[in-house]
């Protein structure tokens, strides 16, 4: 006994029946009393928490403000009661109670499914969860999360689950087993890591299938449009080719070499779609021109040139009316415009002109000088080069010429012609 008050907690001892025979100074401070009014006292009747008829092994008591943990054991024919101050560990109790109890009532309204996984088992879901997989909440408890998963996806789900034990945190999507059926549903899922020293994952998860649905309607519903979209180009330029069959393909390859070029430029996607619409319909407007003008063999009088010299504007009023969501038909307006302002319809000069234009004008003059027509024989590439040369920063955009001699010597512009008669065969080897 004499131990006792070397102890740093409150001691007392009972005799066999259940008076208090000696006490350390630790509890007397605790209870504010001295020891001549404990002594030969019931110990029920200082702690009414103590029943008379059992004396318990242990047992949480609460002296003022603070908790403590009461063990009595036994030692010869008396008891040693220790008092153990629990106070901080039942705050931090009460207060992981009150947020299990706040994330309950949240997760439990929610309509996103919430769940929490410990050592690859889940040990909570919520409602929403279950109504998900259309599965009860015991069965979600029970099973391997993995079974809830498409078979293919599982590697996935597997290595996103170590993932997050790195990132803290992951994001990503991939395709659940619902109901009896195991019928397959998508699911964005957004894991993070809980407790690090006892890891706890909590995953929220949403069914997303009726979007996938839609988004993926929408994908072919674009692809049908873009068929009937480029089919109806297709019939525009054959429409002008069945009125003059001598530029046969010319559009197609104006296209082509227009792309080209504006991909040597590093132009972005949607200029390169503007510039393979322009070219594949850039001679519309000679729907507007007589077609005997078209296929005449010999030189145009002044008054049948003028004729000609309208199509560029023609082509601009059938195209404007068409949703294109790009200049097109602008492009088409000024594609035989000149930067040094010498071209038509309007005689624009350098920054006036579009650069999609600018690319479509050389292209066009390009294929047009090295193809055959009723009036003139095929140009050499070289005689070409030296028109080219000769009008760059002139007629042409310095910076459009240098890369269509860029393309040239790559030698990506020789398959759009081998099928092409009366092709100068010096075009292959430049």
């Amino acid at each position: 006994k004499g131990g006792m008050e070397k102890m740093g907690i409150p001691v007392l001892f009972l005799n066999k029946d259940l008076r208090i025979c000696e006490a350390n100074s630790s509890l007397l401070s605790l209870l504010k009393c001295n020891k001549k009014e404990l002594l030969n006292r019931k110990i029920y009747e200082i702690f009414p928490q103590i029943s008379e008829k059992k004396l318990p092994e242990r047992l949480e008591i609460e002296i003022g403000k603070k908790v403590f943990l009461l063990l009595i054991i036994p030692f010869r024919e008396e008891f040693i009661a220790f008092f153990i101050d629990i106070t901080q560990e039942k705050k931090k109790e009460k207060k992981l109670r009150e947020e299990l109890a706040l994330f309950s009532a949240i997760t439990e309204t929610a309509l996103i499914g919430t769940f929490v996984m410990e050592n690859e088992r889940i040990i909570y879901v919520n409602n929403s969860l279950a109504r998900i997989f259309e599965c009860k909440k015991e069965n979600l408890m029970k099973k391997n999360p993995l079974s809830f998963v498409f078979s293919e996806d599982r590697e996935l789900v597997r290595e996103k689950l170590r993932e997050v034990e790195e990132k803290k945190g992951v994001s990503f999507i991939f395709r659940g087993l619902k109901g009896k059926k195991r019928k397959v549903i998508y699911l964005k899922i957004f894991l993070s890591l809980i407790h690090e020293e006892a890891p706890k994952i909590v995953g929220t998860l949403m069914d997303i299938t009726e979007e996938v649905k839609a988004r993926e309607e929408r994908r072919k519903a674009h692809e049908r449009l873009n068929r009937i979209y480029r089919a109806t180009i297709e019939a525009f330029g054959k429409t002008i080719e069945a009125r003059d069959p001598y530029t046969a393909g010319h559009q197609l390859r104006v296209a082509e070499i227009s792309c080209l070029i504006g991909k040597e430029m590093g132009l972005e996607e949607r200029k390169l779609r503007a510039l393979e619409i322009a070219g594949r319909l850039h001679d519309i407007g000679k729907i507007g021109v007589p077609s005997e003008i078209l296929t005449k063999p010999g030189k145009l009088t002044e008054e049948e040139f003028d004729l000609v010299k309208k199509h560029p504007v023609i082509g601009y009023e059938i195209l404007k009316t068409i949703p294109f969501n790009l200049p097109v038909a602008k492009i088409v307006l000024q594609h035989h415009e000149r930067i040094d302002g010498s071209g038509y319809p309007y005689g624009l000069k350098d920054g006036q002109i579009l650069l999609e234009a600018r690319i479509l004008a050389v292209a066009d003059t390009f294929e047009a000088m090295v193809s055959h027509r009723p009036y003139r024989p095929a140009h050499s590439v070289e005689e070409v080069i030296k028109e080219m040369e000769k009008g760059k920063g002139k007629k042409y955009d310095k910076r459009v010429v240098s890369a269509l001699l860029i393309i040239l010597k790559k030698g990506l512009l020789a398959p759009l012609f081998s099928d092409k008669r009366n092709s100068s065969p010096s075009f292959y080897c430049f």
